[in-house]
C-alpha cells in the first residue's frame, strides 16, 4: 500500500469455494497500512463488486482496478475514483534473475 491519503474501499466479494470470503468487506487504507472488516460498508470512498479471482489479481498487482472494470471483471460505483485506487494498490513489478 503506497497511498498516504486515507481511502476506504467497500468490497462485495463472490467466492464459490470458500464461503467465509463471500460477502461484504470494508478495507481502510491509512498511514501506510490496511485494515479489513467484515460487514457494513456504508460511506466508503469507492465500492467494487468482484469475484475472488479478480480480487486476487488486484492484490498481487497483475491487474489494475481500472483494467478490471474496463474488462467487465468488476463493477464500480465511482469510476472517477479508479485512478486513486490504482495508485493505492500499486506494487513493484515482480522480477527474477532467471530467464525463461
Amino acid at each position: 500500500v503506497v497511498s498516504s491519503d486515507p481511502l476506504s474501499i467497500a468490497l462485495e466479494v463472490r467466492d464459490g469455494q470458500i464461503e467465509e470470503n463471500d460477502g461484504a468487506w470494508l478495507l481502510q487504507m491509512e498511514d501506510g497500512g490496511v485494515r479489513a472488516e467484515r460487514g457494513a460498508s456504508g460511506g466508503a470512498d469507492i465500492t467494487l463488486k468482484l469475484d475472488i479471482s479478480t480480487l486476487s489479481r488486484l492484490y498481487v498487482g497483475s491487474l489494475s482496478a481500472t483494467a478490471a472494470v474496463s474488462a467487465g471483471l468488476a463493477e464500480c460505483d465511482r469510476p472517477a475514483s479508479l485512478a486513486r485506487l490504482d495508485g493505492a494498490l500499486l506494487v513493484p513489478k515482480p522480477w527474477t534473475f532467471d530467464r525463461f
